[in-house]
């Protein structure tokens, strides 16, 4: 019977303790008068020692009697002739020891403190050490979404900068400069236009010959109609990008007075400088910049609708700004246009130039040129539409073989009809094509809002520096991860040695007390039992 261990479960230890009478059921009573006498003696032992023995296991038997131990090394331990020491700290803790010794009260404090540690204090420290790994999980993977999505953004910003013509370096600025450009841009394409003529003749041509077969219509019906087609593209083709005067009137004004339809741009100049829309700051994080906006409802550019002048289908609707995620384009809508930019529908059937402009003046309106002028650029781009699905549609009836009737319906047709190959349709509708593009290409349709509004340099220049923001305000984001994973990191290093710790001093106190235990019964092997085996 001497050899049969005892096993007793950790978290039964001090209901067997108790139940075996080994201890008092008031034990915490006694141990509450013994840590008094502790903290006491404390106080004649030194800072270091003190927080060597009881900050991290805290206070119980065992580490006083390795005080007391430490101490006879010290010379603290002689005695007298009567067997007592003649140290009074030797008093003090010798005393502390018969106290915990009374009634067992250190063995029923240890099985208190193991079972604590076991249930309470490890597994918190565990838990709050695989948190601190999970944070830094997540913010590895937030801070790279973040970096990610603001390199995205960054790249839209300058992007669309780039199909704007703009650098991108002073935003405003940039976009009230742009309107220089549109003259020369109007000249250019005036100039390509020239190159249609011979599409219009064609077109002409074609439409006087189909006139000729219809017995209902008479040579004079056929004259007009035939001068009737395309006559801004004509216009445009002799007289290049020519004043609205001379295109109503026919005659070359003797003077041009031209009102800017942008009013307040001296005011917006001045404003440009007391805002820095500039984008050298990106270079300072992770070479994207950074300074967060709180908006990351970034508004979109795009372009699928295409929109010109102040007519019908003006370009300053009360539309907002469109949000397109495609990459597409821009488009941008204005909610209200200044009162001294619109302009009143105009008559452009030409006159005599004794109406009312028989001083040859050109002012308002008339001093705009054709391309200019919202409702005469609207008219020169459905003629370029026309003209090009005209020529689509003689090119696909081409591109059919074997269609006797189309060819036997063309015999009695002019030599320029019958003679124009399907290469040569291709080559004008080509074309034709290019100056469409070139007439509506977005960074056209923002110079004609441009020139249009004021307000829309405001809207489109605040447009495109919110994504710069976007990307700002990310990489904020990403930096605050970046510190948040740090603190975890930090928090997990300093509290992997506590655990370690506490293990160390929990199987240490798991030992003694089995040694003591086992002095009770005849020194018979005791074991805990439990997950304590498992820390």
């Amino acid at each position: 019977m001497d050899n049969i261990p005892i096993d007793i479960h950790y978290n039964k230890l001090l209901d067997w303790l108790v139940d075996r009478r080994h201890c008092n059921l008031k034990w915490q009573q006694a141990a509450a008068a013994v840590k008094l006498k502790v903290n006491t003696a404390l106080q004649d032992v030194s800072n270091d020692l003190s927080k060597e023995m009881f900050s991290d296991s805290g206070m119980n038997y065992f580490t006083c009697q390795k005080m007391v131990k430490i101490l006879e090394k010290t010379g603290e331990g002689s005695k007298n002739m009567f067997g007592q020491y003649s140290s009074q700290k030797m008093k003090n803790w010798s005393e502390i020891l018969h106290l915990y010794q009374k009634d067992n009260t250190h063995l029923a404090e240890a099985a208190h403190l193991l079972i604590r540690n076991v249930n309470y204090e490890i597994p918190s420290l565990k838990k709050q050490i695989a948190k601190c790994q999970q944070t830094q999980r997540d913010c590895t993977r937030k801070e790279s979404e973040n970096i990610a999505n603001a390199a995205i953004f960054k790249e839209k910003y300058l992007n669309e900068c780039k199909h704007m013509g703009v650098k991108g370096e002073n935003v405003k600025k940039e976009l009230l400069l742009l309107v220089d450009e549109l003259p020369s841009l109007f000249k250019k394409i005036a100039d390509d236009a020239k190159i249609l003529e011979e599409c219009i003749t064609y077109y002409s041509d074609f439409v006087d010959f189909l006139l000729s077969k219809s017995s209902k219509v008479n040579d004079r019906n056929r004259e007009e109609t035939k001068q009737s087609i395309c006559p801004m593209l004509r216009f445009i083709c002799e007289n290049g990008n020519a004043t609205v005067y001379q295109w109503r009137t026919g005659a070359v004004p003797k003077q041009v007075r031209k009102v800017s339809q942008i009013d307040g741009t001296d005011k917006i100049s001045k404003d440009i400088d007391e805002i820095e829309w500039s984008v050298d700051g990106l270079a300072n994080a992770d070479n994207f910049g950074i300074d967060f906006g709180d908006d990351l409802d970034a508004v979109e550019l795009g372009n699928d609708a295409i929109d010109f002048g102040e007519s019908e289908i003006s370009l300053a609707d009360t539309a907002d700004i469109c949000v397109e995620e495609d990459g597409t384009g821009i488009d941008f809508g204005i909610e209200t246009v200044d009162e001294s930019s619109r302009q009143e529908p105009v008559n452009f059937e030409k006159t005599d130039v004794s109406g009312s402009n028989e001083d040859g003046i050109a002012v308002g309106v008339d001093a705009l040129s054709v391309l200019e002028n919202g409702q005469t650029r609207n008219l020169f781009i459905d003629e370029l539409v026309e003209v090009q699905s005209f020529l689509f549609q003689r090119f696909e009836e081409l591109s059919c073989t074997g269609d006797i009737l189309s060819a036997k319906q063309f015999q009695s047709a002019p030599a320029a009809i019958q003679m124009q190959s399907k290469e040569a349709i291709e080559e004008m509708l080509s074309n034709t094509s290019k100056v469409i593009s070139d007439m509506t290409s977005t960074k056209m349709q923002n110079l004609y809002r441009l020139k249009s509004s004021p307000h829309y340099v405001d809207r489109l220049a605040d447009s495109l520096h919110q994504k710069l923001k976007t990307a700002n305000n990310l990489l904020s984001q990403a930096r605050a991860v970046i510190e948040r994973k740090e603190s975890a990191k930090q928090l997990q290093i300093s509290t992997e040695p506590k655990l370690k710790k506490v293990v160390e001093k929990t199987k240490e106190l798991k030992k003694d007390v089995e040694e003591e235990i086992s002095k009770k019964y005849k020194n018979r092997p005791v074991n805990i039992m439990g997950e304590i085996n498992s820390v």
